[in-house]
């Protein structure tokens, strides 16, 4: 009896060392399932769900034997979801339901908080790109020459942005931050 209780013991704390909680505060969000579904390179597997209530709130319990990158999906929405990268610990997420992808935050997992930040700086170099874009086309349109090459300036510092950025992904995957 001792050995076997040994053995649980021993078992409860492994289980212990990868297990995460998930509280999320989503406002706005009506009642509605939430799925935790972790993203492998063959597969995506729901790893949790449940039922948030009527003030957007849920939890969600769960163990992985690595840190994983994983998605946080919505029986109301098919389109919203959030992504997480996490092992391990008590993750919380803020958001609103209305502007969920600018709006969500993490607290208890710095690479969740670093992949949202990713995200955003693509989000907002994307919109700055297509913007000059459309400035360059209309510049080139009224051979307005001052004002094409001042467009084509801030294109190269934007790309030089990017390219600083894709270096620090980089640099943080060599490291293995990320």
């Amino acid at each position: 009896p001792l050995f076997v209780f040994v053995l649980w013991l021993a078992s409860c704390s492994n289980k212990n060392n990868n297990g995460f909680t998930i509280d999320g505060q989503i406002k706005n969000m009506p009642s509605q399932v939430v799925f935790l579904e972790e993203l492998g390179i063959n597969a995506v597997t729901i790893i949790d769900s449940v039922k948030s209530d009527g003030n957007g709130n849920f939890e969600m319990k769960g163990s992985t034997p690595e840190a994983s990158l994983f998605r946080l999906r919505f029986s109301g929405d098919n389109s919203k979801f959030i992504l997480l990268s996490f092992d391990k610990g008590k993750i919380g997420i803020t958001a609103d339901w209305n502007n969920l992808a600018e709006s969500y935050n993490f607290t208890g997992s710095a690479s969740s908080s670093d992949l949202r930040n990713l995200i955003f700086t693509y989000r907002s170099h994307l919109r700055d790109y297509n913007t000059l874009c459309m400035i360059i086309d209309s510049m080139k349109a009224r051979q307005n020459a001052s004002l094409l090459a001042k467009a084509q300036t801030e294109m190269k510092e934007l790309r030089d942005r990017c390219d600083d950025a894709v270096r620090a992904v980089k640099a943080a995957i060599s490291e293995g931050y990320v």
